[in-house]
């Protein structure tokens, strides 16, 4: 099979490859923003989990 792909399946693959912020939001606010959503959301299973075992 050839290898030669049109221009927009490039464009896509360029897309899927590239590390694009796509929260739209500022880049310099993403870097902390986040990792910061990362951590409460982690924080808010362990504490589902906890309560869970204080109860039990």
């Amino acid at each position: 099979m050839s290898k030669v792909k049109t221009p927009r399946e490039k464009k896509q693959l360029s897309y899927a490859n590239d590390r694009r912020n796509t929260y739209g939001e500022n880049q310099k606010s993403s870097r902390k923003n986040i990792p910061r959503s990362k951590q409460l959301s982690h924080q808010d299973e362990r504490r589902a989990v906890r309560q869970t075992l204080i109860a039990a």
